[in-house]
């Protein structure tokens, strides 16, 4: 996962990297047609980001870390591509996202021992203030044998989820899923 960043006031941003996380919950598809289906679930992720940043005209750098977490819920349309012993599935769709806790990590990249902690707050008022709300458009593959599949997710976060500072959620997920029942028609 990985929140952007641009350069913002005297913070410059010098190197950011992907922060591995991750997400679980259940999922649920509802069949529309023969190779269509309706994808969504409830899904706790973990997102954030880690930076290293040089503040204003400073020569000293920073490595900062943020964790945020949410509880999501995707709703993708989902289409069967191919179907032989293994499907391949192509989707795309939306998400939205309700920010449940986050925190903060600085430290000055001098320093082994000095480390700054914060709590994210949801309210305008410091620097470490934050959205709650999260949403956005997201596609990805997925590959299904028998009961196991595996997937390819990138969410794009168009919501802006700081007040100052101008941050979006970018997310690239790989999931593995497993089935645990199928519903059966009434015919069979």
């Amino acid at each position: 996962s990985q929140i952007s960043d641009k350069m913002v006031g005297d913070n410059f941003f010098i190197d950011s990297w992907l922060k591995p996380a991750f997400h679980f919950g259940p999922t649920f598809s509802f069949i529309l047609k023969k190779n269509i289906s309706l994808d969504t679930g409830i899904l706790y992720s973990l997102k954030g980001s880690r930076d290293k940043s040089k503040n204003g005209f400073e020569e000293t750098y920073y490595l900062e870390k943020m964790n945020l977490s949410y509880l999501e819920m995707p709703v993708n349309i989902k289409i069967k591509i191919l179907e032989r012993n293994t499907s391949f599935y192509c989707f795309a769709g939306g998400y939205g996202g309700y920010a449940l806790w986050g925190n903060i990590y600085k430290k000055p990249d001098i320093s082994k021992d000095e480390v700054f902690r914060d709590k994210i707050t949801w309210e305008k008022g410091s620097e470490f203030s934050m959205k709650r709300l999260d949403y956005g458009a997201n596609m990805g593959f997925e590959v299904k044998s028998n009961k196991s599949s595996i997937g390819i997710n990138f969410l794009l976060g168009l919501a802006k989820i700081s007040y100052y500072k101008s941050y979006y959620n970018r997310t690239l997920e790989i999931s593995y899923k497993y089935q645990l029942w199928t519903k059966r028609s009434i015919n069979n």
